[in-house]
């Protein structure tokens, strides 16, 4: 039993790492890592990286979950939208929301409209 949690364990981070070199160095997620790996895994795994200290990383994960549209994602992004420190992230993650076009994300694009950043508050207006 301890050697299956291991085993999930080392998996999830072999994902991490897969999409990470992925987002950073193609437009897309390469289907045959989905298919592989699973869309729940793979958009666990964009969550995940949302929490990474790199702008960069927290912004393209932003831009790649936009196509795992669902209430958690929304609610990732948003979260992200809200609170995060760097402006680029935050623009990606109201464009991220206003692709999705989910119903849920208007009152969090609507609140981005009050955004210290004018690019958030106009990517927010677009979404």
């Amino acid at each position: 039993m301890k050697k299956k949690h291991e085993k999930s364990a080392i998996n999830k981070k072999d994902v991490n790492n897969t999409i990470i070199e992925s987002i950073l160095y193609k437009e897309r997620i390469p289907k045959k890592y989905i298919l592989a790996f699973g869309r729940v895994r793979v958009a666990q795994a964009l969550v995940s990286l949302l929490e990474r200290r790199s702008p960069e990383i927290r912004m393209r994960a932003a831009e790649h979950l936009q196509y795992f549209p669902s209430q958690p994602i929304v609610v990732a992004l948003s979260e992200i939208l809200l609170k995060d420190k760097n402006y680029l992230v935050r623009v990606q993650a109201a464009d991220s929301l206003g692709n999705m076009r989910m119903r849920i994300a208007c009152p969090v694009l609507t609140g981005a409209l009050k955004d210290v950043n004018p690019l958030v508050r106009s990517y927010a207006a677009s979404a």
